[in-house]
């Protein structure tokens, strides 16, 4: 059973110290903090970590709620007795998963009604903190506390006209977490009573779970704790509703090997047989997972994992079927986040079924050392001819060079910079991609890749070269995959002054070099280390060893969404010279929003004219 908590309520604020604080705390400006409730700053500095958009976050539409749930019938008579209570009040009763996603809310018909339609406040819909930041619903989940957030303390814009009262709802058995109650009202109502209703009905509903706990549930628990006290080590159990996790687990997994871990268990979930699931976590561990069904009668109740750990993956080469899949490392190239990780798995993937691929991207992204490095993975003295197009000379000589590497034996080959070749010598070299492209299959002839910029001009490259390459990849830009700095500059310092370097970059640099644009990309990011090992070759450089142009920007490290809409808003200023009004209106943003963007982000734009916007 759930105790009641100190419920977190709201001293009297002023609206607009509030909205003031808000304002400054979004735009990385100090924060009166006696404006601010602590528990609501704290969640704002979730909220931020979280990278949720302030002005337009994540209310996406998940799912259809399951109405068979068990959290659904045991919450119905409860929240029915509730409705009727407050039959006729500006009070809407929301209930959640333990995700946030809404799965039933009852208002009364109205403008209350209307207006969480509007905020997508609905069923199927997630109110989760990570998603759409400081609220009701996230905030009660993410501190695991009774909460109550009201008008400028929400993160979001759109939320601030309303008051929300959250409680955490728990498992009266294994003490899950299972959702939230919610009661959203108007901002100008008060809360504090709202807040005591919300815990007085989450533990009614706890209540009710509890004297309606079923069998199965007894079995498996009765199951999970006998393999706790006798198994030791790390004990899961699963249904289709339930999930424990004993403390050994809590206490020595971090919270990403956790969230692996279950999400492998998931994968048994359902089976009558014994099985033994292979996963290797994030941390490096490898987790050989022994599946047990559990049974009530002839029924199937669940099922709980002893979970066995190793270091070494040489004890489950032979099942590597089961193993999550791993990234692909390649030589000369370093990087981990999602975004890079797709690309270079794509590419490697084509590379060894030999489909030609066209990498796209900006300039300095890594088109190129992409396309030799996963040639150089499978054949490491394997031949490489790199032809750049964008400096070809003379056509028919550059022309000449392709068709002689294109009939050579093995290898890749490489062509640079296909979007700038004219009509016509686009035209002779997909002459002799056709005439190659009929023997691309044969083990003897060479992979091509082809390198071109994002954004280009003319027809004649979509309908004519393209066709002979299977596959796009786009490659991002270093703006969107900043979480690779501190993997790729200790990689670059070593590549640009060798072995023996021992320059290292210091935190504080480190943070500098995270809020910077990157417009040129990791060319961009090598220049300037080059520049840095030219005044200092040892030790760990500084901010102040920098060059100027990289000690100014945003005060802040940009989330790969930010960076986009970053990039929007400086596209849109160029092409409206510099007019804000104009800008914010084709980036579908008001007046104020493109102002404190543009102060945010670090924006400084040099228009044509030579004015700066």
């Amino acid at each position: 059973m759930t105790p009641l908590p100190r419920a977190r309520t709201a001293p009297t604020h002023r609206p607009l110290r509030l909205a003031v604080a808000r304002e400054a705390f979004l735009t990385a400006e100090p924060v009166d903090e006696m404006s601010v409730r602590a528990p609501i700053l704290t969640s704002w500095q979730r909220s931020r970590a979280f990278r949720v958009m302030a002005d337009r976050p994540d209310l996406r539409f998940v799912k259809e709620p399951n109405p068979n749930s068990p959290l659904m019938l045991c919450s119905e008579p409860i929240l029915k007795q509730l409705e009727d209570e407050l039959t006729d009040q500006p009070i809407s009763i929301v209930l959640t998963d333990a995700n946030g996603l809404v799965v039933d809310r009852r208002a009364p018909r109205g403008q209350l009604s209307r207006h969480l339609d509007h905020v997508n406040l609905a069923p199927g819909f997630s109110y989760a903190e990570n998603l759409v930041g400081t609220n009701g619903v996230g905030t009660a989940l993410e501190s695991g506390l009774p909460t109550l957030v009201s008008g400028h303390e929400h993160y979001a814009e759109n939320l601030e006209r309303l008051t929300c009262a959250g409680a955490p709802i728990h498992h009266p058995i294994s003490g899950a977490l299972l959702g939230a109650l919610d009661l959203t009202t108007w901002a100008k109502e008060p809360g504090s009573l709202l807040l005591t209703l919300a815990v007085t009905t989450a533990s009614s509903i706890e209540r009710n779970m509890l004297t309606q706990a079923s069998q199965d549930e007894l079995a498996l628990l009765r199951e999970y704790l006998n393999a706790c006290q006798h198994a030791g080590g790390v004990v899961l159990a699963i249904s289709d509703e339930l999930v424990m996790m004993n403390d050994q687990a809590r206490q020595n997994l971090n919270p990403t090997d956790q969230a692996a871990l279950l999400g492998r268990a998931a994968d048994a979930r359902g089976l009558g047989r014994p099985i033994t699931l292979v996963a290797e976590l994030p941390s490096g561990l490898m987790a050989r997972m022994h599946y047990q069904p559990a049974f009530l009668d002839d029924r199937l109740v669940g099922g709980v994992l002893r979970v066995q750990f190793s270091s070494s993956s040489a004890a489950v080469e032979s099942q590597t079927s089961t193993l999550v899949p791993m990234s692909v490392t390649l030589p000369g190239l370093v990087g981990s986040s999602p975004v890079w990780t797709r690309c270079v798995r794509s590419v490697d993937s084509w590379y060894r079924r030999r489909e030609w691929v066209a990498l796209e991207g900006e300039a300095g992204v890594g088109k190129t050392a992409l396309a030799r490095a996963v040639h150089q993975r499978q054949h490491p003295t394997g031949r490489v001819v790199v032809l750049d197009a964008g400096d070809p000379g003379e056509i028919e000589a550059w022309l000449d060079e392709v068709a002689e590497a294109l009939a050579g034996d093995g290898g890749a080959v490489i062509l640079q910079h296909v979007d700038r070749l004219d009509p016509a010598s686009l035209t002779g070299l997909v002459d002799l991609l056709a005439e190659a492209a009929a023997h691309a299959d044969q083990p003897d002839h060479p992979w091509v890749a082809i390198t071109m910029a994002t954004e280009r001009s003319g027809t004649e490259l979509e309908s004519q070269l393209l066709p002979h390459f299977p596959h796009s990849v786009q490659l991002p830009p270093l703006r969107h995959r900043l979480d690779d700095l501190p993997v790729l500059i200790p990689h670059l310092l070593h590549r640009i002054a060798g072995p023996q370097q021992s320059l290292t970059c210091s935190p504080e640099a480190m943070r500098q070099l995270m809020k910077l644009p990157w417009l040129g990309n990791v060319g961009e990011l090598r220049e300037v280390l080059q520049k840095v090992i030219r005044l200092r070759r040892s030790g760990s450089f500084t901010v102040e060893d920098l060059p100027a142009q990289c000690r100014s920007g945003s005060r802040r490290q940009l989330t790969p969404l930010e960076n986009l809409e970053r990039d929007a808003i400086v596209a849109s200023l160029i092409a409206n010279d510099g007019n804000k009004e104009r800008a914010a209106q084709e980036v579908g943003m008001s007046r104020a929003s493109i102002y404190r963007k543009i102060r945010d982000y670090g924006i400084h734009v040099q228009l044509p004219s030579g004015r700066h916007a």
